[in-house]
């Protein structure tokens, strides 16, 4: 208890976020050191060395494993983590190419070919390896999800074949995945072959033992595998993962020729429902997980070094097509994890299914890879939101995705925010980290309470799920997904906490133990078996067994009418047991074996948003609650709104914990580390107290008899009558860097004849690119580091003209942010510029070329830059013009406005503004004091300093802070993005859904698409009131 309140106060490293470390240049030591010592000032306990696109570091090279010692010596000193990253981008295995440029090791795939005449059919044959020939009744495409196939019958050979009759040959071959640019000019890895699994291990793993083997397990505590799949290469084909070695594992393992039943598998037309498509995938998740997740699951096991990561596509059904079965992956994962993109996905499921394998399986830390496409503007209350849902699914840290090490080029756009030095608010993180630091502090700790299990259906899936076209892959989700969403929002809205039970996991490991039915370390009470269209015996078996001993089991809607995939009338019998319901009509059935904790409003309803979490310390019990901020929609389809939208608040809940007398209930402050007693009673086998919600709001609750250490007075303020709003207008302000033009559009000459008007540089790059005969820049390119010693094949003279119109001149003289200066000569109105190098601005690669104001004029003002273009150069990027001005709505240089008024600061002089903007004005404060109340603002997170005093950070909801009575100078920071100076600009929405580098390259729109800043309203100066934590005087 003590060292677990000690972590509480002052969280070390371990609970703390870890983003990855985007390697994405060439890297230089002394770099790599101030980056370091930048997270430990933001609060983080460490990060994962990650190469990504860019990196211009001979990955696995001498000079890149000089960098990583470099790392983890300066990690070590710092007390943080240096965890590693096993691939040069992404996914998993191919070791940046360095593996699958041997053919051994090649990613494989099972493809199906049709043709309409046996002679086009022998020539085609000459590709891969033909596994089986067969003729069938062929109609409509596979690329529309029209392709009909029935009547397969299987030939010898393609000489057997008669044309005519209507029926077409069909050929089904192991083809080699194709080269791609994204694996370095070779393939994927077969990660069904163990053989090519342990070579990346020989390749990678092995590697950083003998460099940092020492620190394995201290300051090199993980290994993170990121995206590891058996199907990235058949997205757009008509193909199933293959290996060699599948036909005889299968007639191994099922007893019959996976080769006479090929149609089957592919095409629905051909049985709906099959028993062997579902062995197919049976054998293809045991063959993934086998070779990749237990090779490197067990030498890391060996290795005293943590496997952590996530798979690709976990978070639907569709996982059947990727993985086959996510939990069996991390079965052998000690850290297992998963990947949470942008801000919309309501994932329960993904944590859902980490989490219960964790339990199941006693692994204390789960990951997540969080933050990911949210763009520049996401806000601390977006971070915290995020990770208060996760947290309460079992989730206990954090890798951000992510931070840059350098935003050259192509990296820039390489999912921003970028959580480092780069971002304006970058010294401000620690808030977060604090936070979250505590909040793990209490939640890794112990074992979580949660008595239901649901039956995973993905083995239902599995009888119908065949290969289609990338593009109808979300539908295919959509309706395979819906019940199956509904399962887990209704449980979670009702505050019936559960797990997933995978039917493999819980063929080897399940068992009933008086009344529960238990799954290696984890017992339940009750159990849900949701629609399945199949059950394995062995969980039918256990399922009778508990039934039979007093344990709850309901089922929805009707039985399974597959047994092990055959159609059998076993489970109506066995069914005829348990306890029929529709999904609401289960929530009564269950609700005494399985809820233990109960948020109810004053009507005794549950409230929906509200998540929990209840875990056993070891000392007592942590109760989690968070505020999710909208009602569970499960028609979404998981795609909610953006946070900042979700502004559900709950004045009264009353709060019952159903668990032994254990002592006493506190209430634990992760903002701040305090600790505060609740009022509270235990009756009739519960804790009963109250508490309120405001927008996104979470409280951890502590119950134990031991002592928590130094207490404060319990309650909170909550608001009461307004007394004044502050004036709209007159408002002093500081801005903390110079004010930003954005120049992204340039007439242009190459090469003496190609010439074009106001182009979009992004746009211009490309064009000139595929003028030189070579694939646009993008994330997707061969990595630097491979091609960097390729001399051009050709360079082409390049002129650049922009025209910057000034109607006031600026106040000082103005500077030129851009990308390697050194490759240019600058002209500005009709006179060299002296390209000299004055700092630079958000990074460092982003040089400051002076501009004194005596070379500007009023009016339009033409600047040229000449240079050489050719394939090496990193590339044509925005140029910004930053000095002491404001800029119009006609995008003209005017003077800085005088003072500001309340709204978005886009429309007074500052649409690009990338930094901080300090709003100050005197206020006066009644007698009594009063708080002042922030109601609407867009930024990152705010800061309030009185008669500049220290800075209270209101890093999220609610944004208020108390005044004293008198007459004091306020200033309020709002913290900025670099969001409207980088963009994205064009795309058909100021907020897309997704924020990657594509959508820095579309052109939807003609006009900058900006997102307002500043504070939008005026602030509130209102009454406040002292509420006591706990009182369950009028509990029901």
């Amino acid at each position: 208890m003590r060292k677990m309140m000690k972590n509480f106060r002052t969280p070390g490293a371990e609970f703390r976020g870890a983003p990855f470390w985007a390697w994405n240049a060439e890297l230089d030591s002394e770099e790599l050191i101030r980056q370091i010592r930048i997270f430990k000032e933001m609060g983080l306990g460490g990060f994962f060395m990650h190469a990504r696109v860019g990196l211009n570091t001979p990955y696995l090279s001498k000079v890149w494993f000089d960098c990583i010692k470099v790392c983890v010596n300066e990690a070590k000193k710092l007390g943080l983590q240096a965890n590693l990253y096993d691939e040069d981008r992404w996914p998993s295995g191919a070791a940046g190419s360095l593996v699958t440029s041997d053919d051994r090791y090649k990613g494989r795939f099972c493809r199906v070919e049709f043709f309409r005449r046996a002679a086009d059919a022998r020539k085609a044959s000459e590709s891969g390896e033909t596994l089986a020939w067969y003729s069938a009744v062929v109609s409509g495409k596979f690329e529309d999800g029209t392709l009909n196939v029935v009547s397969p019958r299987k030939i010898s050979s393609s000489a057997h074949f008669k044309t005519g009759r209507g029926r077409t040959l069909v050929r089904f071959c192991v083809k080699t995945m194709e080269k791609s640019s994204w694996f370095n000019g070779e393939t994927y890895l077969d990660t069904l072959n163990p053989e090519a699994v342990r070579r990346f291990v020989e390749v990678t793993h092995d590697a950083y033992y003998r460099e940092v083997g020492r620190e394995f397990g201290k300051t090199v505590p993980t290994v993170f595998t990121d995206e590891p799949n058996c199907w990235t290469w058949g997205q757009h084909l008509l193909a199933l993962p293959w290996t060699e070695a599948l036909p005889e594992k299968f007639r191994d393992r099922f007893g019959y020729d996976v080769l006479e039943h090929l149609p089957e598998i592919f095409f629905s037309s051909v049985r709906k429902y099959s028993r062997v498509r579902m062995h197919y995938y049976d054998l293809m998740t045991e063959l993934f997980c086998t070779a990749f997740s237990k090779t490197i699951g067990d030498w890391c096991g060996r290795h005293d070094i943590r496997m952590t990561g996530h798979v690709l596509l976990e978070d639907t059904l569709l996982q059947t097509l990727f993985v086959g079965s996510v939990m069996r992956f991390y079965e052998h994962m000690q850290s297992p994890g998963i990947d949470l993109l942008t801000e919309h996905r309501r994932v329960f499921n993904t944590a859902k299914q980490c989490s219960s394998m964790a339990h199941q399986f006693g692994r204390r830390w789960r990951i997540s890879e969080t933050y990911g496409c949210t763009g520049w503007d996401f806000p601390f209350a977006g971070h915290k939101a995020l990770g208060d849902w996760q947290y309460a699914l079992g989730i206990n840290v954090r890798c951000q995705h992510l931070a840059w090490y350098s935003a050259e080029a192509e990296a820039k756009r390489d999912y921003p925010a970028s959580i480092s030095y780069q971002s304006s608010w970058w010294d401000k993180y620690r808030i977060v980290e604090d936070y979250f630091g505590r909040l793990g502090a209490v939640m890794s700790e112990g074992v979580e309470i949660c008595d239901l299990l649901v039956i995973h259906p993905v083995e239902s899936a599995w009888m119908e799920m065949t290969p289609v076209p990338l593009s109808l892959l979300q539908s295919m989700a959509k309706s395979l997904e819906r019940q199956f969403i509904r399962v887990t929002d209704t449980l979670l809205a009702q505050k019936l906490d559960f797990e997933f039970g995978d039917e493999d996991i819980i063929a080897r490991y399940g068992r009933i133990e008086k009344n529960t039915f238990v799954i290696n370390r984890a017992a339940y009470r009750a159990v849900l078996v949701p629609h399945l269209r199949t059950i394995r015996s062995s969980t039918l078996e256990l399922l009778r067994k508990f039934a039979a001993k007093g344990g709850t089991v309901v089922y929805l809607d009707a039985p399974p009418v597959y047994l092990d995939g055959e159609r059998s009338e076993r489970p109506a019998e066995i069914f005829a047991a348990f306890e029929r319901a529709s999904l609401s009509g289960a929530v009564p059935l269950l609700e005494k074996a399985a809820r233990r904790v109960s948020v109810s409003d004053p009507a005794g309803h549950q409230i929906g948003p509200v998540l929990a979490r209840l875990s056993d310390t070891g000392h007592g019990y942590a109760l989690f609650l968070c505020n999710y901020g909208e009602q569970f929609d499960s028609s979404k389809m998981q795609k909610d709104r953006m946070v900042r939208d979700r502004k559900l608040k709950f004045p009264s809940a009353e709060i019952a914990v159903t668990v032994p007398r254990s002592g006493k209930v506190y209430e634990l402050n992760p903002l701040d580390g305090t600790v505060s007693p609740v009022k509270a009673d235990y009756r009739q086998g519960q804790y009963r107290f109250r508490t309120s919600f405001e927008e996104l709001e979470s409280h951890l609750f502590l119950i134990t008899g031991e002592n928590p250490g130094e207490t404060v007075a319990s309650g909170k303020k909550v608001p009461g009558r307004i007394l004044h709003r502050l004036s709209v207008s007159g408002w002093n302000y500081e801005l903390s860097e110079p004010n930003v033009l954005v120049l992204d559009h340039a007439d242009w000459c190459a090469d003496s004849r190609k010439k074009g008007k106001n182009t979009f540089i992004l746009k211009l790059d490309d064009e000139l690119r595929k003028y030189l005969g070579k694939q646009p820049r993008g994330g997707a390119m061969v990595q630097p580091w491979l091609r960097k010693e390729t001399p051009p094949e050709r360079e082409i003279p390049l002129e650049l003209v922009y025209h910057i119109r000034i109607q006031d001149l600026p106040a000082g003289d103005c500077r030129l942010a851009l990308e390697h200066p050194e490759f240019y000569q600058f002209e500005l109105n009709g006179c060299k510029l002296d390209a000299r190098i004055d700092g630079w601005w958000c990074d460092r690669c982003m040089k400051c070329v002076q501009i004194p104001v005596r070379k500007l004029k009023r009016g339009e003002n033409i600047l040229i830059l000449r240079s050489k273009y050719h394939e090496n150069l990193p590339g044509l990027e925005s140029l910004f013009l930053l000095g002491r001005f404001g800029v119009d709505s006609t995008e003209a240089i005017v003077k800085m406005p005088e003072t500001l008024e309340l709204g978005d600061w886009c429309r007074q002089g500052l649409p690009f503004f990338a930094g901080n903007v300090t709003y100050i004005r005197q206020v006066k404060v009644p007698s009594g004091g009063a708080a002042l109340e922030l109601p609407e603002w867009r930024g990152i997170l705010l800061g309030v300093r009185i008669d500049n005093g220290p800075e209270k950070l209101l890093p999220w909801p609610p944004c208020r802070t108390e005044l004293p009575e008198g007459v004091h100078e306020i200033a309020i920071t709002v913290y900025g993005s670099r969001r409207n100076a980088m963009g994205p600009f064009y795309a058909a929405t100021a907020w897309p859904e997704w924020t990657g580098p594509a959508q820095f390259k579309m052109l939807a729109v003609k006009t900058r698409q900006l997102v307002p800043c500043g504070l939008l309203s005026a602030p509130i100066l209102r009454r406040t009131e002292s509420r006591q934590n706990g009182s369950a005087s009028s509990f029901r």
